[in-house]
C-alpha cells in the first residue's frame, strides 16, 4: 500500500488528503453543532464535545505523519510567542483575509452565499447557545484546515514542486473545496498563499491556526450580530488601506519570502 501511495503524483495526493481528511472532520463537527441547535437545550454544549474531537484529531495526525526535515512545517504550536513578528503576522493574516475577500466581493458583487446562509440559522438562538457553537466552528476550521493544508499537503507538495507552484496549488484546492462563486476563487487563493508563506516562515502551525480561527470567529460574530450586506463603494478606501497594511505586516522582516525568491531565480538560470 505504501509503495502504491509513493507512486501517486503529489498533486493527486493533495486532493485525496483534502477530501479524505478535511471534509469528514469538518462535517462531523458541523453535525454535532447542528444536533445541538436542533435539540434546543438552551446552551452550546457542542463546544465541549468539539474540543476533545480536535485534540484526538491533532494527536492522530502527529502519530501517523512524520515531517521532520528542516524545511518541513511541523505540526506543532511551538513558537517564540514573545517575538513581535509572530503577532504582526497573525494581525496581518486576519486583516489580509478580511480585506482581500471583501474587496473582491465589492468588485464582483458576490458573497459566499452557502456560508452566509448557514450562519443565518444561528440568529434564531440566544447568545448562550450560538456563541459557543460559533467558537467551536471557528476553532475546528482553524485547526483542521491548517493541519491538513499547511501541515500535511504543503509538506507533500513542497517536496515535489518549487514552493511558489506548491503554494498556488494549495490555494486552488483550498478555494475549490470551499464551494465558492468563481469570482471569489482568486481572493481565497491569495489568502491561502499568505497563510502558506507564514507557515513556511515559522515552520510551525501556531500562527496560522490562531489567525485562521480568529478570522473565522470575527466573521461569525459579525454575521450573528449584524446582517450581511453587500459592501458599498464608500467602503473601498478603508478596505484598500487595510489591505495595504496587511501586506506590510506580512512582509515586515520576512526573510523566508526572500529565500523563496532566490530559489525561484536559481531555478530559472
Amino acid at each position: 500500500m505504501k509503495t502504491i501511495w509513493n507512486k501517486i503524483p503529489a498533486w493527486i495526493k493533495a486532493i485525496i488528503l483534502a477530501v479524505v481528511i478535511v471534509l469528514p472532520v469538518v462535517t462531523l463537527v458541523q453535525s454535532i453543532v447542528i444536533f445541538n441547535l436542533k435539540s434546543n437545550t438552551g446552551w452550546g454544549w457542542a463546544l465541549l464535545v468539539t474540543i476533545p474531537v480536535l485534540i484526538i484529531f491533532w494527536k492522530l495526525v502527529q502519530r501517523f505523519t512524520s515531517f521532520s526535515k528542516p524545511e518541513d512545517v511541523k505540526i506543532k504550536m511551538n513558537l517564540n510567542w514573545s517575538d513581535k513578528k509572530v503577532w504582526i503576522r497573525i494581525i496581518g493574516l486576519v486583516l489580509a483575509t478580511i480585506t482581500t475577500i471583501e474587496l473582491f466581493s465589492l468588485a464582483f458583487g458576490d458573497v459566499p452565499e452557502v456560508q452566509n446562509a448557514f450562519l443565518q440559522t444561528f440568529k434564531q438562538f440566544n447568545e448562550i447557545t450560538a456563541l459557543p457553537l460559533l467558537f467551536a466552528l471557528a476553532l475546528s476550521a482553524g485547526v483542521v484546515e491548517e493541519v491538513v493544508y499547511r501541515g500535511i499537503i504543503q509538506n507533500v507538495l513542497v517536496r515535489a514542486y518549487p514552493k511558489t507552484r506548491a503554494f498556488i496549488m494549495i490555494g486552488l484546492l483550498f478555494g475549490l473545496l470551499h464551494f465558492l462563486p468563481v469570482s471569489l476563487l482568486l481572493p481565497y487563493l491569495l489568502v491561502s498563499i499568505f497563510f502558506s508563506l507564514v507557515a513556511n516562515e515559522f515552520k510551525s502551525l501556531g500562527a496560522v491556526i490562531i489567525a485562521h480561527a480568529l478570522t473565522d470567529l470575527l466573521y461569525f460574530i459579525y454575521g450573528y450580530f449584524v446582517e450581511f450586506d453587500k459592501f458599498e463603494t464608500d467602503q473601498l478606501l478603508p478596505l484598500s488601506i487595510g489591505f495595504i497594511l496587511s501586506i506590510f505586516f506580512l512582509l515586515y522582516g520576512n526573510n523566508s519570502i526572500l529565500r523563496i525568491r532566490k530559489n525561484k531565480l536559481s531555478l530559472q538560470k
